[in-house]
C-alpha cells in the first residue's frame, strides 16, 4: 500500500468511526458555525478555502479553536515556524499527468491518466504564528433575518422550480425538474434549529440533487455504470447541503433519509475508502455549480480556490 492509499485509509477509517459512534450527527461539524464561534471553513494563509475532501476532512476533525492551515514552507514564508513535536495532518490533490505518444499513423497524441497525492499541513495553533493576523475576513455571524434573507436569495439566483403542492414530503423528480416542498408553516422549530432553517436547509439537500439533472452536471440516472446509486446519491446531497449551510450560516440537521442509509454509507467506505473522496468530490462540483448561478459580488467562488 502507497503511503497516499495509507492516508486514503486513515481518513476512511476516522469517518467510519465517527459514523458509528455518533450516527446521523457524524455531519455535525458542518452544522452552520464552527468552533470559532465565526463562519469559516478551513482556508490557507490567504484567507482562501480548501475544496473537495480537503474542506470535508479540515472540518471534520479539526481539534483547533483556528480554522486556517499552510505547508511547513509556506509557514517558514510567512516568518514562523512549527512548534516542537507537533504532527502534520495529511491533505490531498488529484492531479493529470500526460505523455505524448505517437501512432502507428505518425500522428502525436496526448495519452494521460489521474493520480491522487498528499502533502502535509500545518494548523496555526500549531505554529509560532498568530492565527488573528491570518482570519477570515467577513464571516461574522449574521442575524436570522439577514440568513434567511441570504439563502432566500440565494436559492432564488439558482431558478429552480420550487413546489409546495404535497405537505410532509420533500423530494426533487428528475424526470419533471422540480422540487418539492412541503410549506413553512408546516415546519417546527428546534432547540438546535428554527423552522425556517430547517426547510431552508432541506431545499438545499434537494438543490444539491437538482444539480445532478441531465441538463447540468448529469450525475443522476443515466444508463451509464459511472451513474450512482441512490445511496451514494443522498450521500451527496447530505455533504454538499452541509457545507452550503456552513456558508450560508444556517444550522444543518440530518434529513430524513440520514438514519436510513447510514449503514450502507459505513459499509461502502468500509470496502472502497476512496467512496468517500468520490462523494465529496461529486457534492464540491455540485457546491460550485450553485455558486456559479449567484452574481459575482455575492459569489462564494474562494470555496473551490485550494485543492
Amino acid at each position: 500500500m502507497t503511503l497516499t492509499n495509507q492516508k486514503v485509509q486513515q481518513v476512511a477509517n476516522l469517518v467510519i468511526k465517527r459514523m458509528e459512534d455518533v450516527g446521523t450527527d457524524w455531519l455535525k461539524p458542518f452544522g452552520g458555525h464552527t468552533k470559532q464561534g465565526n463562519y469559516s471553513l478551513p482556508h490557507n494563509l490567504q484567507g482562501r478555502n480548501y475544496s473537495g475532501i480537503n474542506l470535508f476532512w479540515l472540518q471534520m476533525f479539526n481539534p483547533y479553536p483556528c480554522n486556517t492551515w499552510a505547508t511547513f514552507k509556506q509557514i517558514n514564508g510567512a516568518g514562523g515556524r512549527v512548534l516542537k513535536g507537533e504532527t502534520a495532518t495529511p491533505v490531498f490533490y488529484y492531479g493529470t499527468h500526460i505523455t505524448t505518444k505517437e501512432g502507428e499513423d505518425g500522428k502525436k497524441f496526448n495519452e494521460g491518466y489521474k493520480f491522487l497525492k498528499s502533502y502535509n499541513v500545518f494548523n496555526l495553533e500549531q505554529t509560532t504564528l498568530n492565527a488573528e493576523d491570518f482570519k477570515q475576513k467577513n464571516n461574522k455571524p449574521k442575524s436570522l433575518v439577514e440568513k434567511i434573507a441570504g439563502v432566500d436569495e440565494y436559492i432564488k439566483n439558482t431558478k429552480a422550480i420550487i413546489k409546495h403542492t404535497e405537505a410532509g414530503r420533500c423530494y426533487y423528480v428528475p424526470s419533471m425538474d422540480y422540487i418539492n416542498m412541503s410549506p413553512l408553516d408546516t415546519w417546527k422549530s428546534t432547540a438546535d434549529q428554527t423552522k425556517q432553517e430547517a426547510y431552508y436547509s432541506t431545499i438545499l439537500h434537494e438543490l444539491v440533487h437538482w444539480t445532478g439533472h441531465k441538463s447540468r452536471i448529469d450525475r443522476l440516472d443515466n444508463g451509464s455504470k459511472k451513474c450512482l446509486s441512490y445511496a451514494q446519491e443522498e450521500l451527496v446531497a447530505e455533504l454538499g447541503s452541509a457545507i452550503l449551510s456552513n456558508i450560508l450560516q444556517i444550522a444543518k440537521k440530518p434529513s430524513d433519509q440520514h438514519a436510513k442509509y447510514l449503514n450502507g454509507w459505513i459499509a461502502d467506505i468500509k470496502d472502497k475508502p476512496k467512496a468517500l473522496f468520490t462523494a465529496m468530490a461529486h457534492a464540491q462540483k455540485a457546491i460550485n455549480f450553485i455558486d456559479e448561478l449567484q452574481p459575482k459580488a455575492e459569489s462564494q467562488k474562494d470555496v473551490k480556490a485550494v485543492a
